[in-house]
């Protein structure tokens, strides 16, 4: 991570060898790396090329972490999407943590995303491999 190569090599890591987050995902999430927002502009789950036949809907999440390898400390950061139903209506998604992560190190910052069904008044994600996958979005 302290090289530029090393920081190349992890961008754009594919976190789900089953399935890539772009098999999914056509558009291109835009993200602020120094607070850790990641936003997806006119995003329709409709248009997403491959659905699980059970999933009602789809969750985004941004995992990020705070990296100082000189001490070996680390701080990281879930942020949680809504979750969003499989219909023909488009979505602007903005993903902010409640908090800026502070300190010296590396950034990254990945994206997850996972269907569920919704169902007796709570969301049940789908456990099949391709049902989630992730993307590590910035490394700085």
């Amino acid at each position: 991570l302290e090289t530029p190569k090393g920081r190349a090599m992890l961008m754009h890591f594919n976190l789900n060898p089953a399935v890539s987050i772009h098999q999914i995902l056509s558009l291109k999430p835009k993200v602020d790396v120094y607070n850790g927002v990641v936003r997806l502009k006119e995003f329709c789950p409709k248009h997403i090329p491959w659905i699980p036949a059970s999933a009602t809907h789809v969750i985004f999440q941004t995992e990020w972490t705070l990296i100082d390898l000189v001490s070996g400390e680390f701080d990281s950061i879930t942020t949680k999407g809504e979750p969003i139903p499989i219909k023909d209506k488009t979505h602007d998604i903005e993903l902010h943590p409640t908090f800026t992560l502070q300190g010296k190190g590396r950034d990254i910052i990945v994206l997850t995303l996972r269907f569920a069904t919704y169902q007796n008044g709570q969301y049940v994600f789908c456990h099949d491999s391709s049902c989630e996958t992730g993307m590590v979005l910035a490394v700085n």
